[in-house]
């Protein structure tokens, strides 16, 4: 779902109709919880990394 948004640029309720056509039922409401779900996991995730960079003893030049 994040790929066919962002990188294939297909807009939520194009989406929402694709997977109606393959028989799968999906709330167009449904669908941006998800995105904003992994948002905020990507942002820990991001934050934790980064973190884990700035500890390092090593300095890459």
């Amino acid at each position: 779902m994040l790929i066919a948004k962002y990188y294939d640029h297909l807009p939520l309720y194009r989406q929402s109709e694709i997977y109606a056509r393959e028989g799968v039922d999906l709330s167009r409401s449904t669908m941006p919880d998800w995105i904003g779900s992994q948002h905020i996991a990507g942002a820990a995730a991001g934050e934790a990394s980064r973190a884990c960079i700035r500890g390092s003893s090593t300095s890459w030049r």
